[in-house]
């Protein structure tokens, strides 16, 4: 591992932890713009984006009451192009009810670096179990065997 290999894996980490920290706080704002030079499943761009988790994702005084934990993530480097992969669970605790998972999500990701900076090119989420997401999402979300190609393109 190389030092500028090392920092560019930090920063991949970064952007990850930055969308479920986001998500978490109810900031769809801060998540969506992880998405201006990308795409998210079937969304292209952050204005699409924001739509989907601010129509989508069901709020309490400001917040969805989830977290997100990250695991089993493997970044791979090469030059200025990067991937990742992860499992997600989610955890929610709607108000006046217990503690739950609520879901598992494995996320295939692809980074590219516009600019100069890393951001995200592609983020694939696959659910691959759902517990009852009712107090989370206004719309379930597609199957688990749905799985939508990568949409964005180099500018």
């Amino acid at each position: 591992m190389t030092p500028d290999r090392d920092a560019d894996e930090v920063a991949i980490a970064r952007i990850l932890r930055a969308y479920t920290e986001g998500i978490d706080r109810g900031d769809f704002r801060a998540v969506a713009e992880l998405f201006a030079h990308g795409s998210w499943n079937s969304r292209i761009g952050s204005q699409e984006a924001f739509e989907y988790l601010s129509g989508n994702m069901i709020l309490y005084s400001g917040t969805p009451r989830t977290a997100h934990v990250l695991s089993d993530l493997v970044i791979e480097v090469a030059d200025d192009r990067a991937s990742a992969r992860s499992k997600c669970t989610v955890w929610q605790q709607p108000p006046g009810e217990g503690l739950r998972p609520i879901a598992i999500m494995r996320y295939d990701d692809s980074f590219w670096k516009p600019g100069g900076q890393w951001a995200f090119r592609h983020r694939d989420g696959t659910m691959l179990l759902a517990g009852d997401l009712r107090a989370h999402l206004r719309r379930p979300p597609p199957p688990p065997i749905e799985r939508r190609a990568p949409v964005a393109t180099e500018p």
